[in-house]
């Protein structure tokens, strides 16, 4: 298996640290180029470049193709320190990684499929294959089986657990029945287009699900506006005031467009939800954000009015630690 020349690699990491230090944003192929050309690199060099990087990118495809991932992500690897900013190479490492996890169910593996294909969409948000491995990968963990107790012994044993539990509650029927009672006075009976009043009265339990109804974008937008952020303002007030409790933001969109461009966008429009979190100082390790598309409308898209509520973010408790 063939290795980048050293001296490509020397002027592609020069490249690569001169487009940094520039205030311009995009950094396309053409850009690199002339950087190239302006540190003496020729031409014959630069195409010698490119070639050694489409070698690298066809090898990894045909062992994809046959399916090889772990052959396949050493190629892509490989074209990928050659170039290190090419949506398309970071998200065929995504899927290597994707495919290895199903394959053995790695969590280094879920970890690093999730980290390129964010950095795939970060070069192009609309690509929809990276999108699909973050959702398809957050929807597995999300339905993944509980373990399975059984066996005499654990039998016996929640035997024993359930007759305890049965009989201390008989004992204590009315002390339990007056604390459970007002429970149906909590977050649950709040209408949940009005749940973002309402922050202060939540009882947060697991399962519970919010609709942050202010937290829309206008058709194909990806922008927060001032009242957005107000809104996940105070959702960060709110995981402050519980910092026992984790969830995941999920993105929804109306039925206009294409079903797999609406599941990009609403994995898009989650994650950039999740991204102001973070950036208020909420841990990743608390919020997981996943895109729906316009699988899950909270009303039917019969009107302007009605697809506009279905552009939204809800977020759901998936847990909260004892």
């Amino acid at each position: 298996m063939g290795q980048p020349k050293s001296i490509h690699l020397e002027y592609v990491h020069t490249v690569f640290k001169l487009s940094h230090d520039e205030t311009k944003p995009l950094i396309t192929d053409e850009r690199i180029r002339q950087k190239a050309l302006e540190i003496s690199i020729t031409d014959e060099e630069w195409d010698a470049l490119i070639a050694e990087f489409n070698d690298f990118f066809a090898r990894g495809q045909t062992h994809l193709k046959h399916n090889n991932p772990t052959d396949a992500l050493e190629e892509f690897e490989h074209a990928l320190s050659l170039n290190p900013h090419e949506s398309e190479t970071l998200y065929f490492c995504a899927e290597c990684h994707y495919q290895l996890w199903k394959q053995n169910k790695s969590k280094q593996h879920k970890n690093k499929a999730i980290e390129f294909a964010e950095k795939s969409l970060e070069k192009n948000p609309k690509h929809n294959k990276a999108a699909s491995i973050i959702s398809q990968i957050q929807e597995a963990e999300k339905n993944k089986p509980k373990k399975d107790y059984s066996g005499l012994i654990k039998s016996v044993i929640w035997i024993a657990v359930l007759s305890t539990a049965s009989f201390l509650a008989y004992q204590h029927r009315d002390e339990l029945m007056a604390k459970l009672l007002p429970k149906k006075n909590t977050s649950k009976e709040i209408n949940k287009a009005d749940i973002n009043d309402n922050w202060e009265n939540i009882d947060p339990y697991k399962g519970e699900e919010f609709i942050l109804k202010e937290v829309n974008f206008d058709l194909g937008s990806l922008q927060l506006n001032h009242t957005a952020k107000e809104q996940l303002n105070h959702l960060v007030t709110f995981l402050n005031k519980y910092p026992d409790v984790s969830g995941v933001l999920e993105g929804h969109t109306d039925d206009i467009g294409d079903a797999n461009q609406n599941l990009q966008l609403s994995t898009t429009r989650a994650k950039i939800a999740y991204d102001y979190l973070i950036s208020k100082g909420i841990s990743s390790t608390r919020i997981k954000y996943v895109g729906f598309g316009s699988s899950k409308p909270f009303v039917p898209n019969t009107s302007d009015l009605n697809r506009a509520k279905n552009r939204r973010i809800d977020f759901k408790i998936t847990e909260i630690k004892k």
